[in-house]
Order: C-alpha cells, then structure tokens, then sequence
C-alpha cells in the first residue's frame, strides 16, 4: 500500500505531461505504420484517478496489479527503490560497465563545464582517467596554459557530465576541483603514449598556431629541446625502444571533489528516474532524495 500512495503523491504533483511526448503502444519503431499512436502520458493520467482511489482501499489487489502494469510500461529496471547512501558506488559501476561494452571509441568520455568569475561558462569533452569513491571525485588531464585550466584557477567550480547512451544513463557531478600531487601527474603521464607526452611539451594549449605544419615544426623542436633524436622517436613509434619523455611543468592532473551527484536512467514517455545526492563542504555524510523527471 505504501507504493500505491507514493505513485499517487508523486504523480499528481508532477503537472501536466508534456502534450508533444507521443509513444506507440506496440513495439513498432516510431514513425512506422502500426497501430494507433497514444500517449503514454495520457494513459497515466487516465488511470491515476482510479488508481488512486482505488491503492488506498484495503486489500485492493486489483489496484496494486493495475499500478504494476503501468510501471511495467514506464520501463525499468532505474534506480534502486531504496536509494544508497552515496552515489559514487552506483557511478562506478555504469562507468565501468561502459568501459566493458566499449560501444564507442571513449567510453570515458565526460562534458566538463568551467566558468570565469563574471559568470562566462565554457564546455568541452575531456576523458575522466578515474573515479574515486573513496573521495566521492572526479580525475582528468589537462595543460595548465589552457582556457579550462585558466577558469578553473580562478573559478574552482566545475561540473561534469557522463552520457552513457547504449545503457541508458547519465551522470551529473557538480563541485570543486583541485590539482593533483606532482606524484600522481608524473605517474599517470608515464603511462601516455610517446606521442601524446611529445604533443603536451610542444602545443601551447588554447593558443592561436597559424598551420599544421607549424604544429609538426613545433613537435620537431620539442624532440630538440629534450634532446631526442628524430630517427629514434620515429623507430620507437614502429615498435622500438621506448623512450623516456618528463612531464612538463605546465601539464597535469586535477580532482573534482563532488558536492552535488545527479544519476538519471532512461524510462519511457520520459518519465525517466532521477535522484540527487548532496553533502556538505568538507563534510562526507551524503543526503539523497528522488527527483521528479
């Protein structure tokens, strides 16, 4: 009975679906003839009346099998009915999940937002190269002479999004980012490719470069400046030996240390299922709630 009143409260405090949300009820894809097209939204609120008056009588079970069938159709699995009391569980694993499926080229792939201190925000695609639970954080790369970078010294508050298309998830994580140890950035750029470790000392990052050629002259001149051969690093880059390249003081890591997670999985007619985990500055107790869609 319980989940009968939170279907009724939910619902009839949510407003008015939104008209241009059209499903079929059939599994023919949209857009091809089949049966008549119908609103999921519609049919929810055609049968919230009577489910609702119907859940609250005792003993019901005609009720409760009539909300069944409409949260069948709303689709499933989504969060846990019983939200857990941190997120970054939860995170991993869709993380990892979409490490595993690999159903696009970066799975790790995540928008992160910076904004300057007048309030200008800026968005890009960079590659989260860990998740920290134990932190409740957020890691990625970056050169320090970059527009992001610029930001997020002035302005510490950065969001991220993940997408997880194929599975049917996303990801918002909202705080404030610090840079790693030197440690942690020399370790982690250790493990770049040669090419990669070359790009970081010869792209001055966010800066005007007049060609490409110019791009690859710059590459040549960085092989100079750490006095690595041309010839050796082409042989290292066909199998040879690898080559030994320092990380540049301009270039390393930085955390986002959550304060706010949002976790959304897809539903049908958009009812999607949301919730929000928050938690102090400094502090490490989360407190979660459901969000409507």
């Amino acid at each position: 009975m319980e989940f009968g009143f939170y279907w009724r409260t939910t619902y009839n405090r949510s407003g008015p679906p939104n008209s241009e949300i059209t499903q079929r009820c059939s599994s023919t894809p949209f857009g091809q003839s089949a049966a008549p097209a119908c609103s999921l939204g519609c049919m929810v609120r055609s049968l919230s009346s009577a489910i609702a008056a119907r859940v609250v009588t005792r003993g019901d079970t005609s009720a409760m099998s009539l909300l069944a069938q409409v949260m069948a159709m709303l689709g499933g699995p989504g969060l846990p009915e019983r939200l857990p009391s941190e997120p970054f569980q939860l995170l991993c694993e869709w993380f990892d999940h979409a490490q595993r499926l690999k159903t696009v080229p970066n799975p790790n792939a995540m928008v992160l937002a910076t904004s300057t201190l007048d309030g200008r925000p800026s968005a890009r695609v960079v590659l989260c190269k860990e998740l920290r639970a134990d932190l409740g954080a957020v890691v990625f790369y970056t050169n320090f002479e970059s527009r992001k970078a610029h930001e997020l010294e002035s302005n510490p508050h950065a969001a991220v999004v993940f997408h997880f298309d194929s599975s049917g998830h996303q990801a918002r994580v909202e705080g404030v980012v610090e840079r790693l140890s030197d440690e942690d950035a020399n370790a982690y750029f250790a493990s770049r490719a040669m090419l990669s470790k070359l790009g970081a000392w010869a792209s001055r990052q966010s800066q005007p470069i007049g060609s490409r050629v110019e791009l690859a002259q710059r590459v040549i001149d960085a092989m100079h400046a750490l006095r690595i051969s041309p010839m050796t690093v082409l042989a290292a880059a066909v199998g040879g030996e690898p080559i030994a390249i320092p990380r540049p003081p301009h270039w390393g890591g930085y955390r986002l240390v959550a304060r706010r997670v949002e976790l959304w999985t897809s539903a049908h007619g958009r009812l999607h299922d949301r919730a929000e985990w928050t938690r102090p500055a400094n502090g490490n107790l989360w407190s979660a709630q459901r969000l409507q869609p």
